[in-house]
């Protein structure tokens, strides 16, 4: 779609190989194969036929099916990629910001022995807490409480590095773990829908945080949508299990290009440090960015 005419392309596919791809893909993901992930990634590039796309500076996509699980970081495209909940998304008129704090930062909440620590999203949450000059909630202090506390009337940033929890069957019970009254505390999707967290730009440094269930109507059930009706604007998230270090310096890159404004170019330019530092497609590729491109 440009400014003067609609343009439609049929790709010389199926949604079954889509799938197929996908699939490879994901199993190349599980036995930890970086061989196998890249002749992955190359196939479904060349399945989607992305070189016919002529994205010159982002690439918006409204999805349907199969398309929410492509995880377009992998593939051989080097323009960012902006996954819409609709395709008004892009015309959404929104009020800018100008709340009193920048951003809130969770990290490695005490989960009381019911799951491991995170050490890593320990230190992710400290060095992405340093570049907005706010202090984060971290183990104990990480509760849902000081959290909305935290928040007040609503922050710029909000950055989640801990537990995520997915659940196929009932994807609005799918939630980021905090800590709890001496144990885990499950922020699921459905209370996150019922009870909104005030945040334009949202971060789910979190294993599966972007994985939802596609429903009749290419609607989508997860922790992504319920944060968009709650009033985010931008919304980061992963398709599968994430790596500690891989993540701390995709998120650092992502962050610190972020605060020039422009939300694709910093998926992008995270993207491209990983790739540059020689992580594997499972690592580079395992964020998706939706919503606005900037705030």
């Amino acid at each position: 779609v440009s400014q003067t005419a609609t343009k439609i392309h049929p790709l010389d596919t199926s949604r079954e190989d889509i799938e197929k791809n996908l699939e490879h893909f994901r199993n190349a993901v599980e036995k930890n194969d970086p061989g196998a992930q890249k002749t992955a990634a190359g196939v479904l590039s060349k399945a989607l036929e992305l070189n016919q796309w002529r994205a010159r500076e982002t690439l918006y996509l409204v999805p349907s099916g199969p398309f929410y699980f492509v995880p377009w970081g992998a593939l051989n495209i080097e323009t960012p990629v902006i996954v819409l909940p609709n395709g008004g998304w892009i015309v959404r008129l929104t009020k800018s910001w100008n709340g009193k704090k920048t951003a809130s930062v969770v990290g490695d909440p005490d989960f009381a022995g019911k799951l491991p620590q995170l050490p890593g999203a320990r230190i992710e949450a400290q060095e992405i807490a340093a570049l907005y000059g706010t202090q984060p909630l971290i183990g104990a202090s990480a509760t849902e409480n000081a959290l909305r506390a935290d928040i007040g009337d609503g922050v710029k940033v909000l950055h989640l590095a801990t537990h995520g929890h997915f659940n196929a069957a009932q994807p609005l019970q799918s939630a980021v773990v905090l800590r709890g009254q001496n144990h885990v505390h499950y922020l699921t999707a459905e209370r996150l829908f019922k009870n909104p967290l005030a945040a334009r730009l949202v971060v789910l440094s979190a294993c599966e945080t972007g994985a939802g269930k596609a429903i009749a109507g290419d609607d989508f059930l997860g922790l992504t949508r319920s944060l968009y009706l709650g009033g985010a604007i931008t919304v980061l998230n992963s398709l599968w299990s994430i790596d500690d270090m891989g993540t701390l310096e995709f998120m650092k890159k992502f962050h610190s290009a972020a605060q020039q404004g422009d939300y694709g170019q910093a998926w992008l330019a995270a993207r491209n440090h990983l790739r540059k530092l020689g992580y594997p497609p499972s690592v580079y590729g395992a964020f998706v960015l939706g919503g606005a491109s900037s705030d």
